[in-house]
């Protein structure tokens, strides 16, 4: 038997907005076990997540982006507890340093 295909997820601001604000919802209600959600904590947040996107993202789609969330999470964590030369835009809510540095950690 031949597997279908799930479309693409599209994580736009928006999705990811409310994917948040769901996972704070869920780790607030004490749905969370050493950085994943309990089983209870997924089935919440999943639905959700869906009803208020609107969306149908398969459970795979959104295990997929709380991975690639939290491997970004640990990124920032290690630039800003690590990194010299490191600020932070209040404005965009990014990190912000000077284009030497960015050519001192590129090379």
């Amino acid at each position: 038997m031949e597997k279908v295909k799930e479309p693409k997820a599209n994580w736009d601001n928006v999705a990811h907005t409310i994917f948040m604000n769901a996972c704070v919802e869920e780790v607030r209600a004490n749905n969370c076990n050493d950085g994943y959600l309990s089983d209870i904590g997924q089935a919440n947040f999943h639905k959700k997540f869906n009803e208020r996107s609107g969306r149908n993202y398969s459970t795979q789609q959104i295990k997929n982006r709380w991975g690639v969330c939290r491997s970004e999470y640990n990124t920032w964590k290690t630039l800003i507890q690590q990194a010299s030369g490191l600020g932070r835009d209040e404005h965009t809510h990014t990190i912000a340093t000077t284009n030497e540095w960015w050519a001192l950690e590129i090379k």
